[in-house]
């Protein structure tokens, strides 16, 4: 059970936050596979949208500045880095739920899936709504590979202030059998990486990145790639300009360069099929991109 569903069965603490009536969302919108926790969920997205986003999309959009108070606002009433598991998530005060915390806003056999909390925050402005899901990238595959310490390491500092973190996958020339062209070479008790990632949401703001690197050169992509857990304070990273897209100017979307880094085996994550994560990034409504 993840911390915000916890909140979630305690509504009293929701009311607290948005003292007006939460029971309206399914008889709104006439979904009624929602449960009561869902609708909860979905109407305190609505309302922190209304409240929080819409009022300021508009400034964010025409300065391009990275939305930093909105995100610190949906990390204090528990709308920041969707999925970590309560196991995984230190120092949270459980009595002021969800003023921390994280939450799994779907199932993955949930049949609401196009109408998610995140929808809300998309309709308010999809810039904001991008910087703050786009945790949920870059959490995935460290929930399901990641070493326990790993998780520990990088999950846990999240649900304890308002971080966001980068997902680089996204490669700028494609190597060999459809292969990164980021390559990682293992050198005693260390993995050298190098190379770049494009389109990486949330770049220069991130405190780290999931990456993934071409280690085997001549095996198929499913077994060549090896994935990382990358600090942002380490040393030989760079970045490149601001990507200026449509409709999201305020998200901070920019070329990630490694330039020889180093980086300690036990950020290593465990060997699973790139497909394996791919199909649970893609399929799953709870990690799926709104």
């Amino acid at each position: 059970m993840s911390l915000f569903q916890r909140a979630a069965r305690r509504p009293g603490r929701l009311r607290n936050l948005y003292p007006r009536r939460l029971a309206t969302t399914a008889e709104s919108t006439g979904l009624s596979s929602l449960t009561e926790e869902q609708a909860e969920i979905q109407d305190l997205a609505r309302r922190f949208t209304r409240e929080h986003i819409i009022p300021v999309a508009e400034e964010y959009d025409r300065t391009m500045e990275y939305p930093w108070p909105v995100i610190k606002a949906a990390h204090q009433v528990g709308l920041l880095n969707a999925h970590i598991p309560e196991a995984v998530s230190f120092n949270v005060d459980r009595d002021i739920l969800p003023a921390r915390g994280s939450h799994i806003l779907q199932p993955p056999d949930s049949t609401a899936g196009q109408d998610s909390a995140y929808s809300k925050l998309a309709y308010g402005c999809s810039g904001i709504q991008t910087a703050i899901q786009a945790n949920s990238l870059a959490e995935a595959p460290v929930i399901i590979a990641g070493s326990e310490e790993t998780k520990k390491k990088y999950l846990g500092r999240m649900t304890e202030e308002p971080l966001v973190a980068g997902y680089c996958v996204t490669d700028t020339v494609t190597g060999p059998n459809g292969t990164a062209k980021t390559r990682a070479e293992k050198k005693g008790d260390k993995w050298i990486l190098d190379g770049s990632g494009v389109w990486i949401t949330n770049g220069s703001h991130a405190n780290w990145f999931f990456v993934l690197a071409t280690s085997k050169r001549f095996a198929m992509p499913r077994s060549s790639m090896t994935a990382f857990v990358v600090d942002v304070n380490t040393p030989g990273i760079f970045f490149g300009k601001k990507e200026i897209t449509m409709g999201q100017r305020c998200s901070d979307t920019r070329m990630l360069i490694f330039d020889n880094i180093e980086v300690p085996e036990e950020v290593q994550t465990k060997r699973l099929p790139l497909m394996h994560i791919e199909a649970l990034l893609t399929k799953s409504p709870s990690y799926r991109m709104s």
